[in-house]
């Protein structure tokens, strides 16, 4: 006959130990948590659970001359002159912001338009953008990023009616930022001379997304640029004596 239990006898008896950690779980240090995949499972009672951080995509850097800026009357012959260099299976892409310029010679001739419609006008004394041309060419910046990140044998020449190619190298700047935004490549462009491009460029490298970047890009022309005027030149070009250059 089996012996009744007494209270003596019941809390004499050994306690269960816990059981060993799940097969395939490694637990840390502090035995307060185990790894399960690339998850983090708390042990202490509690249900909450993390995700591990993945690990970032190596950044490319691409190199400078797949994106370079030229003037309207060097158009045809730096085209010819990078078709001597480059190998025969590279691309040569043109995005033009003026509509009245022309080029035989490239693979692809692209001429960008306004973010209202209208296709881009520059002329040779423009030192000013309008609203719809300033958000063009942030708009824009993805088409050429695209272009520079869909092929490594993509070069992107940017051109201007501007004798300096200005208003270029502003549009060659938000596509390096949209190309770091948008595909984690990174490449230099050269930088512009007019200190309201120079600033909208420092206002729109702080920019994680391509949204982000109009809408801060929108806040910083009203704020900035809305109504900076041409300067008034005389007959030789020069700026008038006694006339500001720009009026805020």
């Amino acid at each position: 006959m089996a012996e009744q239990a007494t209270i003596k006898s019941f809390f004499g008896k050994p306690v269960a130990k816990p059981s060993a950690t799940p097969s395939g779980a490694v637990a840390n240090s502090s035995a307060t948590s185990i790894t399960q995949g690339d998850t983090v499972v708390k042990v202490d009672g509690t249900s909450a659970t993390k995700k591990l951080a993945k690990p970032r995509a190596k950044q490319v850097k691409l190199t400078a001359a797949r994106l370079q800026l030229v003037s309207a009357a060097q158009l045809e012959k730096k085209v010819e002159t990078l078709r001597d260099k480059l190998p025969k299976e590279a691309r040569i892409v043109v995005y033009s912001f003026c509509w009245r310029l022309r080029c035989g010679s490239a693979d692809q001739y692209v001429v960008l338009d306004q973010s209202n419609g209208p296709a881009f006008d520059t002329f040779k004394t423009q030192t000013v953008l309008g609203y719809y041309e300033f958000m063009g060419m942030v708009n824009a910046s993805v088409e050429i990023a695209g272009t520079l990140a869909g092929s490594e044998d993509a070069h992107v020449l940017l051109v201007d009616a501007t004798p300096k190619a200005e208003l270029a190298r502003l549009a060659a700047g938000f596509a390096a930022i949209a190309l770091k935004i948008t595909h984690n490549c990174v490449i230099k462009a050269s930088a512009p001379t007019n200190p309201l491009f120079v600033a909208a460029l420092a206002a729109a490298r702080v920019c994680k997304t391509h949204s982000m970047l109009y809408y801060v890009m929108e806040a910083h022309f009203d704020e900035h640029m809305a109504y900076e005027q041409e300067p008034v030149l005389d007959d030789d070009g020069a700026i008038k004596k006694g006339k500001k250059q720009r009026k805020t």
